[in-house]
């Protein structure tokens, strides 16, 4: 369907209901002009004319009118010739004015005087009847009674297409049907300034929706979109939301297999983004405005990424726009410099064996019985000293190893930086610098005072002390 027919269609709901509330002009034997006599005004159809449900509106019109003659009202079948003018015409019959479009030639029955006719149908008016009923046009009604039994009477005056109730807008619940590629186009010529708009959606209820857009469409490779936004200005927007007093902008929700909001981008570089997203506010202190935020209440992650190219799959850029950290497409962490504030130990994961759990700020060993496994250690001097379960002490890992269905285990284990042993003070009082090795208590550690044993069997340096009894001490963990 062209601009111009769908232009026509949506003006035919606003004839229809014109024509309703308009005089119609009535005839009297030999089918000379009468007296007009009204013929109430009622709701026009929504569905298609001459048809049963829902289909495309068409450009059809419903028109209505008594006929007279010298004997009472019309029984009969008679011939109508309808047509539509561009002024209002001056005699009897009318004449002046330019005819817009064709004849539209049908035959109707009258009944009691009473007849229906569906003018302009199959668009005989043509494209000339859009400014017509825009702004203003008259039908011109020509007539024969009985069908075929002379010639025609032109009445008088012509019929003008004047406004009735929701003339200006369609009627709350209408619904405009079509199955050209845009069944209703909206343009704004307005000047700028302000917010020139072809179309605002208002709505005053509380969870209401100004603007809604759905695509029904469910066949297999259904691609269509509930609402389109293009925008050939520069700087101008497709679609824009503006929210206030906690609101959003632009909702996009998805309950199904669906995107709430699917962005797709044809061209190249930052300027050509698929999505782009900026935050204009500015403070003082702390974070005053957020470009991007992410919420997920599910077992899945707020913001995905993925790239099937070879590019990086996320990258982070300083404010002169140089790259300054990114994720290839690989997995691989690209950054220039990493600042860890989670945590104050490198950890990896080991297994170890049992079904227990160990306690944070165990001093673990290699298990000699079990390879690639660690267990608790359980003798003084162990040259098998490994690290230190993370953890103790409300200091976490920082950095965590492992190697997913390769080099996993249900332990974190120290192997560098700082963590709490759990150590004993028994054998000699334990001060900040001071070597720690295993003690004879499993799972403990203690000040290495042989210096004969102590090779190969040091865990790490104390960085706080213990004077007595058993405790936590904070260590460097550094294998020697």
């Amino acid at each position: 369907m062209t601009k111009r027919s769908l232009s026509v269609g949506l003006v035919t709901l606003v004839a229809v209901l014109l024509l309703f509330a308009s005089n119609v002009a009535s005839a009297q034997a030999p089918l000379q002009p009468a007296g007009g006599l009204g013929i109430p005004a009622r709701a026009a159809p929504l569905s298609p004319q001459g048809g049963g449900g829902p289909g495309p509106i068409g450009t059809g019109f419903t028109y209505q009118g008594q006929l007279k003659g010298a004997t009472g009202p019309v029984n009969a079948t008679c011939d109508f010739q309808f047509t539509l003018w561009d002024e209002a015409g001056t005699g009897t019959p009318p004449s002046g004015g330019l005819q817009i479009g064709s004849l539209d030639s049908q035959s109707d029955a009258v009944s009691n005087g009473l007849f229906t006719a569906v003018v302009d149908a199959s668009n005989q008016f043509g494209g000339g009847a859009e400014p017509a009923f825009q702004n203003a046009g008259w039908l011109q009604i020509a007539l024969r009674c009985p069908t075929g039994s002379g010639s025609f009477t032109t009445l008088s005056p012509r019929q003008p297409l004047t406004a009735a109730p929701y003339a200006s807008g369609l009627a709350p619940g209408a619904m405009i049907l079509g199955s050209g590629n845009q069944v209703v186009t909206v343009q704004s010529g307005a000047p700028s300034g302000s917010i020139p708009s072809a179309v605002i959606g208002t709505v005053s209820a509380t969870d209401g929706v100004g603007v809604y857009g759905a695509n029904t469409s469910t066949g297999a490779g259904s691609a269509g979109a509930g609402m389109w936004g293009v925008s050939l200005s520069n700087g101008g927007y497709g679609v824009q939301g503006t929210g206030h007093n906690g609101s959003s902008g632009v909702l996009g929700q998805a309950t199904g297999s669906g995107n709430g909001v699917h962005a797709v981008s044809g061209g190249n570089g930052i300027s050509n983004a698929a999505v782009y997203a900026e935050a204009t506010s500015t403070g003082t202190s702390g974070p005053a405005g957020i470009a991007v935020f992410g919420l997920s209440h599910s077992d899945d992650s707020a913001i995905v990424a993925q790239n099937t190219g070879t590019g990086p799959t996320f990258r982070a850029l300083d404010s002169a726009g140089d790259w300054v950290y990114e994720v290839t497409a690989t997995g691989r962490v690209v950054t220039t410099a990493v600042q860890v504030t989670g945590g104050g130990d490198l950890a990896e994961r080991f297994d170890a064996g049992g079904s227990f759990a160990v306690e944070p700020g165990t001093l673990m060993v290699i298990d000699a019985d079990h390879p690639g496994l660690l267990r608790p250690s359980s003798d003084a001097y162990d040259p098998d000293v490994a690290g230190v379960v993370s953890g103790a002490g409300g200091v976490h890992p920082g950095l965590t190893l492992q190697q997913q269905g390769v080099l996993e285990g249900n332990t974190l284990v120290a192997i560098a930086g700082r963590v709490y042993v759990k150590a004993e003070a028994s054998t000699a009082p334990i001060k900040p610098g001071d070597l720690l090795t295993s003690s004879a208590i499993p799972g403990y550690a203690m000040k290495a005072v042989d210096r004969q044993r102590a090779p190969g069997a040091i865990i790490g340096k104390a960085m706080t002390g213990l004077k007595a009894g058993q405790g936590l001490v904070l260590i460097l963990v550094s294998l020697q």
